[in-house]
């Protein structure tokens, strides 16, 4: 082929940037505004938030955006939980209580019911669980 075919032209991929990027800032805006509300409730053997207003909110009707927005607030979360371990003194006895499966929700207005998703994170930043 003298050309590249279509499917391989970086004109798509340059268009589809300001939405990804997009997308990356309503997944920030609405985790921090979930971590700074302190708007997770923290039960025995999970965690779970609620995404019910914001400018945002028909963003996350999409699962693959819950869940990158749930990844997002799992890393956040076990990440101030290591600082504060790590300024308390602690010697890393929190491990169970840090790694707790996240729930996240999101409404949606128009149908009044809920997209609900849920993970489970690794043990440490880059690890892969077995089965």
């Amino acid at each position: 082929y003298p050309y590249p075919p279509s499917w391989c032209s970086t004109t798509l991929l340059r268009h589809a940037l300001p939405l990804s990027m997009a997308l990356h800032r309503a997944v920030i805006a609405q985790g921090s505004y979930i971590l700074d509300k302190k708007a997770i409730t923290f039960f025995r053997s999970y965690r779970l938030a609620v995404v019910k207003d914001g400018p945002d909110l028909p963003v996350f009707q999409h699962p693959a955006t819950l869940l990158r927005l749930a990844h997002w607030l799992g890393d956040a979360i076990r990440s101030m939980l290591e600082n504060q371990a790590a300024g308390s003194g602690a010697g890393g006895g929190g491990g169970a209580s840090r790694n707790l499966p996240f729930v996240l929700a999101a409404l949606s207005e128009t149908s009044d019911k809920f997209l609900v998703v849920g993970v489970v994170p690794a043990d440490e930043y880059g690890d892969v669980r077995r089965k």
